[in-house]
């Protein structure tokens, strides 16, 4: 057990043990030293415009997000199919005015309508299990389910970000 600075019956110090200082500092210092290295590069960002020049210096597009959300509004009485064909159409149509490629649903906020919030995400709880879960474009979404108290009961909203693969430069946030 390691001697520590402290004082005894009799007043007096008892001395503590350098080289066990010595050796806990050359630690801590080691340990820090690691720390920032490991920091630093977790916070290295790949270039976005990246050529690969062994392609002929074509910039390598990625999957990105986009921040421009696709607004769709259903009742409750739409169907699975119908969604599909709404939904597959709709993609296809904002992805080919923005010029991206392999378009997909990545992220949707489901808006139930209703009186109140309660009401509201327990319409949209209810549509995304009986519409959306057998909706096969959207097998791989996350869907997230939200009231909006200017709807009806009978209506919903999807607002729907997508996935697209290209720039990053093109996905609509600021």
């Amino acid at each position: 057990m390691r001697k520590t600075s402290r004082t005894s019956k009799k007043k007096n110090k008892i001395p503590e043990n350098l080289s066990d200082l010595a050796a806990w500092l050359y630690t801590d210092l080691l340990l820090g030293l690691a720390v920032a290295f490991v920091g630093a590069g977790a916070f290295m960002v790949a270039n976005p415009s990246y050529k690969d020049p062994s392609k002929g210096n074509v910039v390598i597009l990625t999957y990105q997000l986009s921040c421009d959300a696709l607004e769709i509004p259903v009742t409750q009485s739409t169907s699975s199919a119908e969604l599909q064909s709404t939904l597959m159409s709709a993609i296809d149509n904002r992805g080919k005015q923005k010029g991206w490629t392999e378009v997909k649903p990545g992220v949707i906020n489901l808006f139930g309508g209703g009186s109140s919030n309660s009401i509201g995400t327990n319409n949209a709880r209810k549509y995304k299990a009986r519409v959306t879960d057998k909706t096969p474009i959207l097998d791989n979404a996350e869907i997230l389910t939200y009231a909006d108290n200017n709807l009806s009961t009978s209506q919903l909203k999807m607002r729907i970000y997508l996935v697209y693969k290209g720039d990053e430069k093109d996905n609509g946030c600021q």
